[in-house]
């Protein structure tokens, strides 16, 4: 798997299913630099209340606030997240730890998609856990399993597990739909402190998922009027 290089911030509007993204951060020689995509402005219209969330931060090469609390802490399972998600501990990357995870945080509606670059032949390579896992289907798994990525359009695809529903994938990754392939078992965790279990899995597509026009960014004039 390339290096995650950088991350968009996202959600799930309510009353719909389509994960947006509303800013890209990549790291500089100074810092990290952050973009506004062509969603954010009108997400801010519709709904005011996110502009003070999401607001850049004081210092441009910082992390805005939104991302910056999603970075690691140092925790009693913060190892042993790290240890899951296939990461060297205790020197973790930032963007590789909120990207395969997801940047799941308890009360914000806010989630991450990483940013990795293609193979030679264009191919892109992700790891990242499963969401809602189904914990009976999980405690059968092992390096021979099989497993299927099946479209679920609106919704990103279900992954299943001897034809039986093993989770989820992000919601970032629901427009890739029918070109997930080559998925493989990365790693088995502890139950998370929701009781779900942490399956990490990884998996090929050939789809730029930064093409897609969601994830566009927005034109400096109105990048500079967010």
């Amino acid at each position: 798997m390339k290096p995650v290089i950088g991350v968009y911030l996202g959600w799930i509007p309510p009353d719909e299913k389509i994960w947006e993204p509303l800013y890209r951060t990549v790291r500089t020689n100074d810092g990290y630099k952050t973009e506004p995509t062509q969603l954010l402005a009108p997400t801010i219209s519709r709904y005011p209340g996110l502009k003070e969330v999401l607001a850049p931060a004081r210092k441009l090469s910082d992390l805005p606030y939104t991302l910056r609390k999603r970075t690691p802490l140092i925790r009693p399972d913060y190892e042993r997240n790290a240890r899951t998600l296939n990461l060297q501990y205790p020197i973790v990357d930032l963007f590789e730890y909120i990207g395969r995870t997801g940047g799941q945080f308890s009360g914000d509606p806010f989630t991450v998609c990483p940013i990795v670059e293609p193979d030679e032949d264009g191919k892109y390579t992700y790891e990242f856990g499963l969401w809602k896992v189904d914990n009976e289907v999980a405690s059968n798994l092992n390096s021979s399993t099989q497993f299927k990525a099946i479209a679920n359009p609106p919704e990103a695809p279900i992954v299943t597990a001897k034809e039986r529903r093993l989770g989820e994938f992000s919601p970032h990754f629901s427009q890739l739909e029918n070109t997930i392939s080559n998925i493989n078992l990365v790693n088995i965790g502890e139950k998370d402190y929701s009781g779900g279990g942490q399956i990490i899995i990884s998996f090929d597509t050939s789809t730029n998922l930064y093409e897609t026009p969601s994830f566009a960014l927005a034109s400096q004039e109105v990048a500079m009027s967010v």
